[in-house]
């Protein structure tokens, strides 16, 4: 799990695109993974 928040985490910052985080988020909510919401947290704290 901790693979996944640092993989979200990287690909965020390095796009630096909301679409491409929405959309990555919104995989993620579809797989039934509670990182999702977590790292939406973090990456807006960031």
């Amino acid at each position: 799990m901790d693979g996944i928040f640092f993989v979200c985490l990287v690909e965020t910052r390095l796009t630096n695109s909301r679409s491409y985080f929405i959309y990555y988020n919104i995989e993620l909510w579809l797989d039934g993974s509670w990182i999702a919401l977590f790292c939406s947290l973090h990456i807006w704290l960031i």
